[in-house]
């Protein structure tokens, strides 16, 4: 009898192993759709600075570099809110949009660089050109806010270990076309590179139809409370916000229980929204401002250019190993309190930064320094900000959906602001520089560090860690049950 029910078991458990695993095929493939959709724009972001020679070779000025290289960044500050009410409105449509727009841009720069190379510079070349530019600078910030809303609203309770796997692959992609940009452009020239990108925007063309597939259409939900039970009453007036009437012994408008409570609720969303954009300016803006110039600090104390390429290549390598940890911290102990560890980590490596370019001072070698304190210190503090550079995107994203009742729109707020802040500390890292050098830059950064450490206290006190129970997601069934504890095999 003992025998007989263990083979009994020992089938329930095959078949429940069986009905598992295509709920975990299902939860890869919309994570593989997530990172192919944006696949074509991070390639044109990383494959840019990569071509910045060949592109003076052929004639481009350092100014209409520079423009070239800020017409994204414009877009991505102006326009993310925007991409966001339209997700928010209609998802399906806006997920297919945003690469598509993409792909029209690529296409518009590729054909002003055939005709540059078929009749040289001209008017139409110049109006292609910049016509390309202002269409990838508007498509750039809706590729953003449509992979973390479909994220969010795809995985309700793992949307942390998604974003993780995102940033990561981010990474790995940046890595990759770094490595081949180069190689493509000596073999088939700047023409046949863009030509490359175009094939990787039509992945994302494709990969947003499948995901848009899958992708519910948006609802509101209307609240129909039933009518409360009236008591005897002088008047009946209507509420101020919903028209409903209302009981009352006093003869003027009133505002209805229900309306109230959700007047507090818009009001602690939109606080909360503007706390984490804030930290997410504050803190994620302020690193990606700083490592603009982290190189330049590294050469001024007696890195050569390449070994200082090198070790940041090393430390970014390394970095990313804090992913996994990063999973399972935020699985054990939530998203809130990684929040200030993030900060404080970013904080302690500025101000290690800055002991050391106070103790040695201007110019003073850190490679092959015979001090171990100068040795040590700004290699430990580099390796400090990579962590929470790597930490700092994931976090503030994760904390949406459990305090924003439309994700669409406050991924748009979250990109705006942070968009906004790091065109801040870009501007103010290199005013510091000009006027006090890299030991004015540092307190500026830490600066910023500390009041990311203020708002991150600010968010573990105020903020929510989880989501609402009917919290509405695209995907059938539960898939968070697949990715929480990992990412699906």
């Amino acid at each position: 009898m003992c025998q007989h029910d263990a083979r009994y078991v020992s089938f329930d458990e095959h078949a429940a192993n069986h009905a598992h695993a295509p709920r975990q095929r299902h939860s890869a493939t919309f994570l593989l759709l997530i990172v192919l959709f944006g696949l074509g724009a991070h390639a044109s972001t990383h494959a840019l600075p990569v071509a910045a020679p060949l592109l003076e070779k052929l004639g481009l000025t350092p100014i209409s570099y520079a423009a070239i290289a800020l017409a994204p960044s414009v877009g991505q500050a102006l326009t993310p809110a925007l991409w966001g009410c339209a997700y928010s409105k209609s998802p399906r449509v806006t997920t297919i949009a945003a690469p598509f727009t993409l792909f029209t841009a690529l296409a518009l720069l590729a054909a002003s660089l055939g005709f540059k190379k078929l009749y040289g510079s001209s008017p139409t070349e110049r109006a292609l050109l910049l016509t390309g530019l202002a269409v990838f600078s508007a498509s750039r910030a809706g590729i953003g806010v449509v992979q973390h809303s479909a994220l969010a609203r795809g995985l309700r309770r793992s949307l942390t270990n998604g974003l993780i796997l995102l940033v990561g692959t981010t990474h790995i992609i940046g890595a990759v076309i770094s490595y081949v940009t180069p190689r493509i452009i000596n073999k088939c020239g700047l023409f046949g590179m863009q030509l490359c990108l175009m094939g990787l925007g039509v992945i994302g063309v494709a990969s947003a139809v499948a995901l848009s597939s899958r992708l519910r259409a948006s609802s509101s939900r209307v609240s129909h409370a039933s009518p409360a039970k009236r008591r005897p009453s002088l008047f009946t007036v209507a509420c101020k916000l919903c028209h409903k009437d209302l009981p009352s012994d006093k003869p003027y408008a009133l505002i209805c229980d229900q309306c109230e409570r959700e007047r507090v609720e818009q009001w602690r969303v939109r606080r909360i929204l503007f706390l984490l954009g804030l930290w997410r300016a504050c803190m994620v803006g302020a690193l990606h401002a700083f490592n603009g110039v982290l190189n330049d600090l590294l050469v001024e104390h007696a890195f050569t250019i390449k070994g200082a390429g090198s070790f940041l290549a090393v430390i970014n390598t390394i970095s990313l190993v804090a992913l996994p940890i990063l999973a399972l911290a935020s699985s054990a102990a939530g998203v809130r309190p990684l929040l200030l560890v993030a900060s404080a980590l970013a904080l302690c490596g500025a101000c290690a930064l800055l002991f050391s370019q106070h103790y040695g001072g201007e110019g003073v070698t850190w490679q092959g320094s015979d001090d171990d304190v100068l040795w040590w210190t700004p290699r430990v503090a580099t390796l400090a900000l990579g962590i929470a550079g790597v930490m700092a995107p994931v976090l503030p994203l994760a904390l949406v959906p459990a305090n924003s009742p439309s994700v669409g729109v406050a991924y748009g707020i979250l990109d705006t602001m942070f968009y906004v802040g790091q065109f801040g500390s870009t501007l103010g890292t290199g005013a510091a520089r000009q006027w006090g050098g890299f030991e004015l830059a540092l307190k500026l950064l830490a600066l910023e560090l500390l009041m990311s450490v203020v708002l991150a206290v600010v968010l573990l006190i105020l903020a929510r860690e989880e989501a609402p129970a009917d919290t509405e997601t695209d995907l059938p069934g539960d898939l968070a049950g697949d990715l929480a504890g990992g990412f699906p095999g």
